[in-house]
């Protein structure tokens, strides 16, 4: 191959035997320094090629590179063989202006100062083929990036990416590893990202974008695994970031596989994002394709006036770990909308949940559905909807049952209660301010937890256990928030109620049992005596905070209607419908009861009751006489 390329006219050859002095970029006589065989190749006319051969080529010494649109280049040997490398140079290689392209060459960054880069483009459609990418720093605080792109077009295909800073930064940075912005695009065909970072509050973006050019960000068949890795992890882990605040966008994710993690001890109360979106859709296509997102403390498809949509695919959110408690929250938020085509269902959904370590007072919930109807002129709300598809035939169809030690049904009742006192504490400024006010009037909206470690506190004198959550501004994600209740010794302890605010970030109620242990009535910040719960914000990095129209409490011991796992049924009332013929007799140990219309047996209005034995003999009698009443 080498002696067909040496006859090309229009290849400039750049090797670690050359020389840029007397070099004439032939193969035999090759250039030293890519920088001189693009400069030599671009006279040569649109069409010329760099052919760069194995070796490692060091921008620090041989100068950053800047492309030519007439020029492509490309690396000449097995792969990772030809390495382009930096350690002070801002940027590696530069995009021109209209195009240009580069095959088969490694980048390794190993950056001592934060904002080093492989590449940047401000114009043009440019595109990487083949090509690895590789970060690491020695360094810690360190933050970096792939490229970004301002304007124009970047194609990764088939690019492998690995970013790994796993030092300390010493608070809060963006990783943004592809940031785009203005009106930049970008489109990743087969591509592989292993991206990790490590510092305790640090974000992770792949690819992060604030354009305004609609259908940038097009992923296909890409793979994503990030990491954070901290045993206080509490930082975002996000693929694809969208933050941009126009809604005509439109952001495709096509055949991916995306795993994103945060790991650490039992203090992780990190964010694992595959997908984050103010505006714009999120669609995986394919029987074979396998969506997954694996994050620990929470696991967000967030999607916000758009769509997600999932064609004959799985979409999987494994258990996360906050504290002592495990669970799973996948959040679609009120604003978006989920529209779901399953070709297939295998004819069972199946879910394992492990409550082994459920404590007293604690709730959880396997499916958890919030409605919000305030404001609705009418309709109704089938939260499930079983029906017979045609005529029915012998299988008996059951919308609900329930097995042995399962109650059918609980029904929480109980009327809203004021708070007796309410603070909104800022940590940052140890301050508490009075929100009764605010948290009991809906017109008096007040915005809460402003910045980390935020909290507010519910007082009410008697023991209650649901706290209802009327929200004017959700939260932008989820608070993470904890939960405390108050004690004798003037200490919260911890405990998780059932959330179905998702952290703040919707309207709901927030569930628990009023038998937590060492509940106690005690002042905080001088207030009392009163049964408090504290919810503390540990989300760091939070756009928008939660603005609160109204919080109340509820104690639905007051009014608790069941059907326990014994068929023992409790309620207010009984009601039914009279019938026009007797119903069948009933099985032998049992009843039935039921309203004569006066066709049957008995007067109209009447009350009977039949009665089979354990020998199979029945027997009808009246329990109410209409006309005698």
């Amino acid at each position: 191959m080498s002696h067909l390329i040496d006859r090309v006219s229009n290849t400039i050859h750049v090797a670690k035997n050359g020389n840029n002095a007397n070099g004439n970029g032939s193969l035999s006589v090759p250039y030293l320094t890519v920088p001189d065989g693009i400069t030599a190749a671009a006279a040569l006319g649109s069409g010329s090629i760099v052919a760069v051969w194995p070796g490692t080529y060091d921008c620090d010494v041989d100068g950053a590179i800047t492309g030519n649109e007439n020029v492509t280049i490309v690396g000449f040997g097995a792969r990772g063989t030809v390495k382009i490398t930096g350690v002070t140079t801002a940027t590696l290689y530069t995009f021109p202006a209209t195009g240009g392209s580069v095959w088969y060459i490694s980048f390794e960054l190993s950056p001592e100062a934060d904002g080093k880069k492989i590449f940047t483009s401000t114009a043009g459609r440019h595109s990487f083929h083949c090509c690895k990418f590789k970060i690491t720093s020695a360094t810690n605080g360190i933050v970096s990036s792939y490229g970004s792109v301002s304007a124009g077009e970047i194609r990764l295909m088939r690019c492998r990416h690995e970013y790994d800073m796993t030092g300390t930064s010493g608070g809060s940075k963006d990783h943004k590893l592809i940031e785009v912005t203005g009106t930049g695009n970008v489109l990743s065909y087969s591509g592989e990202f292993k991206d990790k970072i490590a510092d305790a509050d640090d974000n992770l973006y792949t690819i992060h974008t604030t354009s305004t050019v609609a259908d940038e960000m097009i992923i296909f068949n890409s793979k994503f695994l990030l990491t954070a890795s901290n045993a206080t992890y509490s930082g975002n882990v996000c693929a694809l970031y969208n933050g941009t605040t126009t809604a005509s966008l439109a952001r495709n994710v096509e055949h991916c596989h995306i795993h994103c993690e945060a790991t650490g001890g039992a203090g992780v109360t990190g964010t694992g994002m595959a997908f984050n979106a103010a505006h714009g859709n999120a669609i995986w296509h394919g029987t074979a394709n396998r969506v997954l997102v694996e994050g620990f403390a929470r696991n967000y498809f967030g999607n916000k006036t758009g769509h997600l949509i999932s064609h004959g695919c799985d979409i999987v959110a494994p258990d996360g770990v906050v504290g002592t408690g495990t669970y799973t929250r996948v959040n679609f938020p009120s604003d978006g909308e989920l529209d779901v085509d399953i070709i297939q269902l295998h004819d069972v959904m199946h879910s394992d949940q492990d409550f082994t370590a459920l404590a007293v007072g604690e709730s959880k919930t396997v499916v958890d559905v919030t409605l919000e109807t305030d404001g609705s002129a009418g309709g109704d709300v089938h939260v499930i909807d079983v029906s017979i598809a045609g005529t029915a035939g012998s299988a008996e169809a059951v919308a609900v049952a329930t097995h042995q030690d399962v109650d059918v049904i609980h029904q929480h009742l109980g009327d809203d209660v004021a708070l007796d006192y309410a603070w909104s504490y800022d940590d940052s400024g140890t301050a508490y301010t009075n929100v009764t006010t605010n948290f009991n009037d809906a017109a008096a909206d007040v915005q809460v937890f402003v910045a980390d470690d935020d909290s507010i506190f519910i007082g009410v004198a008697a023991k209650y256990d649901e706290i209802s959550v009327l929200l004017s501004i959700n939260s932008s994600i989820s608070i993470t928030p904890t939960f405390g209740y108050s004690t004798a010794d003037d200490t919260f302890t911890a405990f998780t109620p059932n959330d179905n605010t998702g952290g703040f970030v919707r309207s709901g109620i927030i569930r628990f049992s009023k038998d937590l242990a060492g509940w106690a009535a005690v002042q905080v910040n001088g207030q009392g005596n009163y049964y408090w719960i504290k919810i503390l914000r540990t989300k760091n990095n939070l756009v928008t905070p939660p603005t609160v129209d109204k919080i109340q409490v509820r104690d639905t011991d007051v009014k608790f209607l069941s059907w326990d796992k014994l068929g023992n049924i409790s309620g207010n009332t009984l009601g039914g419908i009279e019938q026009a013929a007797d119903p069948s007799d009933p099985d032998s140990g049992k009843f039935t009861i039921w309203q004569s219309d006066g066709t049957g047996t008995g007067a109209d209005g009447d009350i009977l009751i039949k009665i089979t034995d354990n020998g199979g003999t029945t027997k009808t009698t009246t329990l109410v006489t209409f006309a005698a009443i």
